[in-house]
């Protein structure tokens, strides 16, 4: 048996005398259970690349809006072979028409991110 301090704010101290090992087990289960019960939002990816032609482009923006509609956060990807890293500037212009075409579905969540030969964004649910 140990004394165990319950509420440290409230004066004076509330302090309970248990089993320790029994209270340790019975912290760890809550935050298992409060750990399950939050709600985790699915994330999915497009991947787009710089020589990608107008039917393709249309047809990612659509699978874009049946993913934004379903509450799925989006990351659009911009993916860059060869010589294109240098062309970085039309990437970015081809994913601004994108989420030009998306915004009234999902709205941008920060800026462009640059990794090595990707560049990425998030769009979240309205």
């Amino acid at each position: 048996m140990t004394l165990v301090e319950i509420s440290e704010k409230t004066d004076p101290p509330v302090v309970k005398i248990v089993d320790f090992q029994k209270f340790l087990y019975e912290q760890k289960q809550k935050l298992k259970k409060q750990a399950r019960s939050v709600k985790k939002i699915p994330m999915k990816e497009l991947r787009f690349s710089l020589g990608m032609g107008e039917n393709d482009l249309n047809l990612r923006i659509e699978r874009a809006k049946e993913f934004l509609k379903g509450k799925h956060q989006l990351k659009l990807t911009m993916a860059f072979r060869g010589r294109e890293v240098t062309h970085s500037q039309l990437g970015i212009e081809k994913l601004n028409k994108v989420i030009g075409d998306l915004s009234e579905l999902g709205k941008m969540e920060g800026s462009f991110k640059r990794i090595g030969r990707f560049i990425s964004i998030l769009v979240i649910p309205k």
